[in-house]
């Protein structure tokens, strides 16, 4: 087995026992340990901020989900609703019958472009 991954292996047994609540030592042969992950240039990433999965944030961060396949979330389809219209709400229809304004058919005498 790779010695980094060794390392690594080492690095996230550790992190799981204290995410239980055990309190261990950090493993000193770890202290060096780098994320490794290969970058798009092709080299080994040298960052050495870790997540318990042994990877940095860029290379090892939660996963946002899949991209493409039968459980990718698809975006929903606008809504289809019918346009405001004032002639059809009842309040604006009492506001006008308190100023004295005749509403009887509005919606059919008012015409919107």
């Amino acid at each position: 087995m790779d010695d980094q991954a060794e390392l690594r292996r080492r690095y996230r047994a550790w992190s799981r026992a204290v995410a239980r609540g055990e309190r261990l030592p950090f493993p000193e042969e770890c202290r060096d340990l780098r994320c490794g992950a290969k970058t798009r240039a092709g080299t080994p990433c040298k960052r050495r901020d870790l997540y318990a999965s042994g990877r940095c944030h860029l290379h090892g961060g939660a996963s946002t989900g899949p991209k493409s396949g039968p459980r990718a979330k698809r975006p929903e389809p606008p809504r289809e609703e019918p346009p405001y219209d004032p002639a059809t709400n009842p309040e604006v229809l009492d506001a006008l019958r308190r100023q004295g304004i005749p509403v009887g058919d509005l919606a059919e005498r008012v015409r919107y472009r």
